[in-house]
């Protein structure tokens, strides 16, 4: 791959990246009762070529997106299992805000996974290591396990 070609797709990447943090619940027509709904996340994990990172929103979008290009798009509107679990993420991590602090840098970590949890009024961040798993503290079990199940719903769909 060239230098440049390597260069345009890292921005797609990062362009992609900046969406979803910039999304607001009202462009998905959504009314938040309170400050502790979670109502998109932004996931991303360091991989041996660079890094990928899973977008969920209430609307139930989902998607998966690799940084040297392409990923998994519009899987939700395609496959109910898929749009199910990341609406599910997206409610269940809410029990885990209270443990979280907000976002100070919206740069993934040197962790294997930096989750960003956007809520009403603050966009939380969690940096974790996958392995050694049941050593984590319960809230960051919680949020990996509910990560893997959306990543499984997606796995499921994958060579389409």
């Amino acid at each position: 791959m060239k230098a440049s070609e390597k260069m345009a797709k890292e921005s797609a990447y990062q362009s992609k990246r900046q969406q979803v943090l910039a999304a607001r619940p009202e462009d998905m027509g959504l009314a938040l009762e309170d400050d502790g709904e979670v109502y998109a996340a932004l996931v991303d994990f360091k991989v041996p070529m660079g890094r990928v990172c899973l977008e969920c929103r209430m609307d139930g979008t989902v998607g998966f997106y690799y940084s040297l290009g392409g990923g998994l798009m519009n899987m939700a509107k395609k496959h109910e299992d898929v749009r199910v679990a990341g609406v599910h993420f997206l409610k269940d991590a809410a029990s885990a805000l209270s443990y979280l602090g907000p976002a100070m840098s919206f740069e993934p970590s040197e962790a294997a996974c930096t989750a960003f949890l956007l809520a009403k009024n603050c966009i939380y961040r969690a940096d974790f290591d996958t392995e050694n798993m049941q050593e984590q503290p319960g809230h960051i079990q919680l949020l990996n396990g509910l990560i893997q199940t959306v990543l499984k719903a997606l796995r499921a769909h994958s060579d389409e």
